[in-house]
């Protein structure tokens, strides 16, 4: 527990930090606040999500599937989030349809399957309709019921079957 004196202390650090903060900063404040991931789902009309392998050096999520997605950073709107994941990274160069809010889902901090190990987490996902004929990037498509083991947890149990369930409904929109 911080005394006051060094409370007092860090929220004057933090505030001469310019942004972005150094990684273990960021990686630090994750596990103390509640963070805001935009994730965008690829999805092809056959049923089928677009993941890609994080970095080995990733402090959280070595080697796991994930859907393509980033944090939301002070001073970013959601379409800020959302323009750097179409336009600047994973989905740079493939076409696809104008992003659509799904739902908001939930991730408390901890190492369960289901849990984040990054932090609490509130994710707003979306999605887009990809085709996945003449994509040769660095992502795979699964299809949206065989998900494999080794995506990260709260996506592979929680997000992706949610998608699946409401693509089998009819419900995404199109």
């Amino acid at each position: 527990m911080l005394t006051n004196k060094e409370a007092l202390r860090l929220v004057e650090l933090l505030g001469k930090m310019e942004r972005p903060y150094p990684q273990h900063v960021f990686n630090a404040l994750c596990r103390n606040t509640i963070t805001c991931p935009v994730d965008i789902a690829a999805l092809t009309r056959n049923g089928k999500v677009l993941l890609f392998r994080r970095s080995s050096t990733d402090p959280f999520f070595a080697n796991l599937w994930a859907l393509p997605g980033t944090v939301q950073l002070f001073g970013d709107s959601i379409e800020d989030a959302l323009d750097r994941l179409l336009f600047k990274d994973e989905l740079a160069g493939i076409r696809h349809t104008k992003p659509v809010f799904v739902f908001i889902g939930s991730a408390k901090y901890g190492m369960l399957k289901d849990e984040c190990r990054r932090g609490q987490e509130e994710t707003r996902v979306h999605i887009v309709w990809v085709k996945e004929k003449g994509y040769c990037g660095p992502g795979k498509f699964f299809p949206l019921n065989k998900i494999p083991e080794d995506t990260h947890g709260p996506q592979r149990l929680k997000y992706l079957p949610e998608l699946h369930r409401r693509f089998l409904l009819h419900t995404l929109p199109s």
